[in-house]
C-alpha cells in the first residue's frame, strides 16, 4: 500500500482498509483505459436493457467485475456523505431528481 498507492489515502472517505482494498482489487491503474472503465470492473455502472425497438428506461446496476471493489467504493461513498462535502451536494441533487436514496448512492460511488 505505501509503495504503490498513498495517494489514494487523500480522497475524503478512504482510509487504510478501503484504500489497501481498492488498490489491491484495482492493480495496475493503468491497465484501464479511462475511468469508465473502473467503473465497469467495479460493477457500478449502469446495465443496458434493450431489445428491438425497446430500451428500457429503469436500468439497475451491471453488478459484474470485482463485488469486492464495488463494496469498496459504496462504503466509502457512504461515509464520505455524511458531514456537507461536494460529494454530498451532488449526492443530494440525485435524490431531488427522484432516484431513490440506493440509486443517488450508488451515482456518488461512480464520481
Amino acid at each position: 500500500m505505501e509503495a504503490t498507492g498513498p495517494l489514494i489515502l487523500t480522497i475524503p472517505g478512504i482510509g487504510h482498509v478501503f484504500g489497501a482494498r481498492i488498490v489491491s482489487e484495482i492493480g495496475d491503474v493503468r491497465r484501464f483505459g479511462n475511468a469508465s472503465a473502473i467503473v465497469g470492473y467495479a460493477g457500478i455502472n449502469p446495465s443496458i436493457s434493450r431489445s428491438g425497438k425497446f430500451s428500457s428506461s429503469e436500468n439497475r446496476i451491471a453488478k459484474q467485475g470485482s463485488p469486492y471493489l464495488g463494496r469498496a467504493l459504496y462504503l466509502a461513498a457512504t461515509t464520505h456523505i455524511r458531514p456537507s462535502t461536494p460529494l454530498r451536494d451532488y449526492n443530494d441533487k440525485k435524490r431531488m431528481d427522484g432516484k431513490s436514496r440506493r440509486e443517488a448512492l450508488i451515482a456518488a460511488a461512480r464520481n
